[in-house]
């Protein structure tokens, strides 16, 4: 068993208020401090490079927010459109339908055709990852497909979106 020298900042933490490091590592410059914060996290070395791809964020408004597109939520999203609420939908992977969709099940197939006539917003390929105060919503859509490494510049790669009710 080895010597952690930073588990002696741990004897500091009734002293260290939530946020202390935020005011202390402003000044004189944070970058002195940045390379000894990301060891001890085990965060790595932080890239010198820009990011190359691009990204977007969006707000969108609506009456219905189904999350998960197999056959239950293709249903869902279809009776909300139908008694006309405006309808999005999110599905996590390529194909709406969950496992029957892989399958070209005709049930997905229907459904899935019946939501296009009926207008609800499909993303696919989009993880809800929050669900916050006043039914705000986070979510993130992988617009490059899983792979595509050699994208041009000018393509997105992700979009990270709110959805809220509409007032």
């Amino acid at each position: 068993m080895g010597f952690d020298l930073g588990a002696v900042t741990g004897a500091f933490a009734p002293l260290l208020p939530a946020g202390f490091y935020y005011k202390t590592f402003k000044w004189p410059n944070w970058h002195w401090f940045e390379p000894a914060i990301r060891r001890m996290a085990g965060l790595g070395k932080a890239p010198t490079q820009a990011d190359a791809d691009h990204y977007e964020e969006v707000a969108a408004q609506t009456d219905v927010l189904v999350v998960g597109a197999g056959v239950a939520g293709l249903t869902a999203a279809v009776a909300a459109a139908r008694a006309g609420a405006r309808t999005m939908l999110l599905a996590r992977g390529a194909q709406l339908g969950g496992a029957l969709g892989w399958c070209a099940d005709p049930a997905v197939s229907a459904l899935t055709r019946q939501a296009g006539e009926l207008g609800v917003e499909v993303h696919t390929r989009t993880l809800a990852f929050g669900v916050y105060d006043h039914n705000l919503v986070c979510a993130c859509e992988s617009l490059a497909p899983e792979g595509a490494l050699d994208l041009p510049a000018c393509v997105l790669r992700e979009r990270c979106g709110r959805s809220a009710p509409a007032a």
